[in-house]
């Protein structure tokens, strides 16, 4: 008789041994009881196993939630660095402009007025409302 796992051999009864096979079956029940132990916490070794790696993906996967998010808020804030350092380039030509007097004097002021509402609308810190780009969307909705 074999009591047989899904690859090895719990134990085995034989027939030929000097004890007759009624004797040898009498211990039977109590190893198969200690098959059955073993295979019990086998599979119990096997659950714990499964739950740490389930619990160790789990934490990974958090990890790299984390991680993205921490990037895409990097990467929002070094879009609002961009545009701090355009609208920063566009008051420095203003005020170049100005001091300059290179433009023609009747548009001097308009020109300069536009550039600093250019410069006010790209400033994350001021975040000026600019009709004709923002509102542009809302017309062709």
């Amino acid at each position: 008789m074999r009591l047989a796992s899904s690859r090895w051999t719990l134990f085995s009864v034989q027939d030929g041994s000097e004890e007759s096979l009624a004797v040898r079956l009498d211990d039977v029940p109590e190893r198969i009881r200690a098959a059955a132990v073993r295979l019990q916490l086998r599979d119990e070794i096997w659950a714990e196993q499964r739950r740490h790696r389930e619990q160790l993906q789990a934490t990974l996967d958090e990890q790299k939630a984390l991680k993205e998010a921490e990037l895409e808020k990097l990467a929002q804030f070094e879009d609002m660095a961009q545009c701090l350092e355009r609208a920063a380039r566009l008051r420095a030509l203003g005020a170049a402009l100005e001091s300059s007097k290179t433009l023609p004097p009747d548009q001097a002021t308009a020109q300069l007025e536009w550039l600093r509402n250019a410069a006010d609308w790209l400033d994350p810190t001021v975040g000026r409302h600019w009709p004709v780009v923002d509102d542009a969307e809302l017309v062709r909705s």
